[in-house]
């Protein structure tokens, strides 16, 4: 669904000025009337409720349980559908211009943001000579000079070049992770050495299944 905005700020800028507010009266008829009026000082509409208009006793005074059934009605009158309508045409009329300066000023906001992104990839490609988000970082550091990237760095998909950044032959994590799993397999295969044969009397301690779980942690097939 498209809204027409412009044609909303018409409507608004046509219609009487706010603030308007919802209220209940009885006038003279014999059921509530939801209204809307210019901040109390002039109707604009009107609607019947359900709730019907508490008289008073026929020729005779009124009385304090007259009062109390007036104030019940009245209670009943400001729940019912009619005021809720009336209710949600005094609010449109403020948040409706309101929501309209919102979009207007999110859409600048946004268009700023939009040009500004695009500059500063500008910036990058003109640098760097290719998108940023398709080179490794640690490629790129690797080959030096970034103004003379070497056409052989491969580029990859926003996707790829996070799983290659983590096997990253230029990143110093992935190297220093290489010689752990190095030491850690080589003391496998001493631990293997020193434990001896389990039908020899050098035989240690069971640690067979212990190694193997070293060597699966380490890499290993």
């Amino acid at each position: 669904m498209t809204i027409d905005r412009d044609a909303l700020r018409r409507l608004c800028e046509a219609a009487t000025p706010g603030p308007y507010v919802a209220e209940v009266d009885i006038f003279d008829g014999d059921v509530w009337e939801a209204i809307v009026s210019n901040a109390g000082t002039s109707i604009l509409f009107t609607a019947g409720t359900d709730v019907p208009v508490h008289h008073g006793v026929l020729n005779g005074a009124w009385s304090a349980e007259d009062s109390r059934m007036r104030d019940e009605q009245c209670a009943k009158a400001k729940q019912s559908q009619a005021m809720r309508d009336a209710q949600f045409l005094a609010a449109a009329r403020t948040a409706i211009p309101e929501l309209l300066d919102e979009c207007e000023r999110l859409e600048a906001e946004g268009a700023a943001w939009s040009d500004l992104c695009n500059k500063q990839n500008a910036l990058l490609e003109e640098k760097y000579r290719v998108s940023d988000s398709n080179v490794c970082g640690w490629c790129r550091m690797a080959a030096g000079d970034p103004e003379q990237l070497p056409a052989d760095v491969k580029r990859y998909t926003l996707a790829e070049v996070r799983e290659h950044t983590l096997t990253c032959a230029n990143n110093p994590l992935v190297a220093e992770a290489n010689k752990l799993r190095a030491a850690l397999l080589e003391v496998c295969d001493l631990a293997e050495e020193a434990n001896g044969d389990p039908s020899s009397c050098s035989y240690v301690v069971p640690l067979g299944e212990r190694v193997a779980e070293l060597r699966k942690l380490a890499g290993e097939p």
